[in-house]
C-alpha cells in the first residue's frame, strides 16, 4: 500500500468522528489554498511594481477608481456567483449562460453610473479622472461577468481546475500589467492595461468553460436567489470599498496609497480559509431534510458525554 492510499484510508477512518467527507475537505482545501497562495504571490509582485515604479499619487488615484468601480459593480449581481455554485452542484449547467446574461443586463446600471461620474469630472475640467471612469464604464462589467467561470468549477467541485485556471489567468494579466507599470506613470494607460487584460483573459476562460457544459438545464430558483443574495451582500460590499473613497475625499491620493498597501496582507490571509467555498457545493447537492439531519447528527456527536467539557 502506497503512502497516498494510507492517507486516504486514514481520512476515511476519521469520518466516523467528524461526520464529514474528509477526503473531499483535504483535497479541495489543498487546491483552494494552493490557488490563493498563487494569487497572493502575484498580488505582492504587482504591489512591489507599484511601489518601485509608480508614484504614490498615481497609485492612490488608481485605488480610488478601482474602489468606485467596485461599488458600482454591486449592480453586476455579485450574489449570482454563489447562486450559480448551488445550481451547478445540482447539475443545472445551463445556468452559467443564463446567469451571465442576467449579470450583463443589470451591469448596465453600473455602466451608467460610471458614465455619470465621468461626465461630472469632465464638467469640472478633470480630464484624467473623467477619462479614467469613461474607460472603466466600457470594460469593468466584462471580467465580473466572466468570473462566473470560476464559480462553475467550484460548483462541479473541481477545485484543481479552479486553482489552475485562476493562477493561469492572473499570470497572463500580470505579464501584461506589470511591464506597463515599469514603462509609464500615466494613470490612463495603467487603467487601460488593467481593465483590458482582465477583460480579455477572463472572457477567453469564460468561453472555454462554456464549451465544457454537460447540459443546458436551467433552474427557476437561481436568478431570484442570486438577486436576493446580492441585496443581502450589498451593504458589506459597499463598506469594503467606501473607506478608500472617504480617505480620497478628505486626505488625498497619497493617504489612499498608504492605506491600500497596509490592507493587502489582511485581504490575502482571509482568502486562505476555504470553509465556505468547500461547504457550498456539498450542501447544494442535498435537500433541506438531509441538511437538517446532518446538522442534527453533528450537534448530537459534539454534545455527547464523551466529548462534552461540562
Amino acid at each position: 500500500m502506497n503512502f497516498k492510499q494510507k492517507i486516504i484510508d486514514f481520512l476515511k477512518w476519521s469520518e466516523k468522528y467528524t461526520g464529514t467527507d474528509m477526503v473531499y475537505v483535504v483535497k479541495g482545501g489543498f487546491w483552494w489554498i494552493f490557488g490563493e497562495i498563487g494569487i497572493a504571490g502575484i498580488s505582492f509582485l504587482t504591489m512591489f511594481a507599484f511601489s518601485r515604479w509608480v508614484s504614490r499619487e498615481v497609485f492612490g488615484a488608481y485605488q480610488y477608481i478601482i474602489s468606485m468601480v467596485a461599488i458600482l459593480a454591486i449592480f453586476t449581481l455579485p450574489g449570482m456567483e454563489n447562486a450559480l455554485v448551488r445550481a451547478i452542484a445540482k447539475g443545472k449547467e445551463g445556468m452559467l449562460w443564463l446567469s451571465a446574461k442576467a449579470k450583463f443586463k443589470w451591469s448596465l446600471i453600473g455602466v451608467a453610473g460610471c458614465l455619470s461620474i465621468s461626465g461630472w469630472y469632465f464638467l469640472h475640467q478633470n480630464f484624467v479622472l473623467g477619462s479614467s471612469f469613461l474607460i472603466a464604464s466600457f470594460l469593468f462589467p466584462i471580467p465580473r461577468i466572466s468570473n462566473l467561470a470560476f464559480n462553475f468549477w467550484q460548483g462541479r467541485k473541481r477545485f484543481d481546475i479552479h486553482a489552475k485556471y485562476l493562477i493561469t489567468v492572473n499570470i497572463f494579466e500580470a505579464v501584461v500589467f506589470i511591464p506597463v507599470l515599469f514603462l509609464t506613470n500615466n494613470l490612463i494607460l495603467i487603467l487601460i492595461s488593467y481593465f483590458a487584460s482582465r477583460s480579455l483573459f477572463r472572457a477567453i476562460l469564460f468561453k472555454i468553460t462554456l464549451s465544457k457544459l454537460k447540459n443546458q438545464e436551467g433552474d427557476e430558483e437561481t436568478l431570484p436567489f442570486g438577486k436576493h443574495l446580492t441585496l443581502m451582500q450589498a451593504i458589506e460590499l459597499f463598506s469594503q470599498q467606501i473607506d478608500k473613497v472617504i480617505i480620497w475625499q478628505f486626505l488625498g491620493p497619497i493617504s489612499v496609497a498608504i492605506y491600500s498597501f497596509a490592507q493587502l496582507p489582511i485581504q490575502r490571509i482571509r482568502g486562505l480559509i476555504p470553509i465556505s467555498p468547500l461547504a457550498l457545493p456539498k450542501i447544494s447537492e442535498k435537500n433541506f431534510k438531509e441538511i437538517k439531519e446532518g446538522v442534527f447528527k453533528k450537534f448530537l456527536s459534539n454534545s455527547s458525554p464523551e466529548t462534552s467539557k461540562d
